[in-house]
């Protein structure tokens, strides 16, 4: 029984007769109060029986029958080979070999790519790290640079030869 609604959720032991099953009972006693559930099982019984009637009659080709009956008296395979052996046939081999080569070139594929990607991230890091570094250590009264770069800006500065001074802008 539905615990939440009030109401089974399967009539199925009711409506197979099935005394042994201990919902039978306890749906037996709810269709005495429910009128919904009772109409609901009225319509369970009554599109049960249109299948059992003599008038649904189905027209099965007799070789069909013979299939049908065969099948009925073959013993049931068991094992992991009778479980394999639909996946076996030929057309079916074929695809599941075409899909499991894709899915493992695709995950070949994605392990290299992430591979690549891991790689050149260490990298990347590795020199931001360096660069860090060098940043830390090179102050600007450190840097050898500095006094060549406030010369060229000047133009009245000496020129780096012997005793040459610097050409005005003016002059020609």
């Amino acid at each position: 029984m539905n615990r939440i609604e009030g109401h089974p959720e399967d009539f199925g032991p009711y409506l197979d007769r099935d005394f042994s099953d201990r919902k039978y009972e306890e749906i037996r006693k709810h269709l005495e109060t429910c009128v919904r559930c009772r109409n609901e099982v009225r319509d369970w019984q009554s599109f049960d029986s249109m299948f059992r009637s003599a008038d649904a009659d189905i027209e099965v080709p007799s070789f069909q029958w013979q299939r049908i009956a065969a099948r009925l008296q073959a013993p049931a395979p068991s094992g992991i080979l009778a479980r394999l052996r639909p996946l076996l046939q030929p057309w079916k081999l074929a695809w599941n070999v075409t899909l499991a080569t894709i899915l493992l070139g695709a995950v070949i594929f994605s392990g290299l790519e992430y591979r690549k990607n891991f790689e050149e991230k260490q990298l990347l890091l590795a020199i931001t790290r360096y660069a860090q570094e060098e940043g830390q250590r090179f102050t600007a009264d450190d840097n050898p640079f500095q006094t060549v770069a406030e010369e060229r800006d000047n133009p009245f500065a000496k020129s780096p030869f012997a005793g040459e001074s610097r050409p005005s802008a003016g002059r020609r």
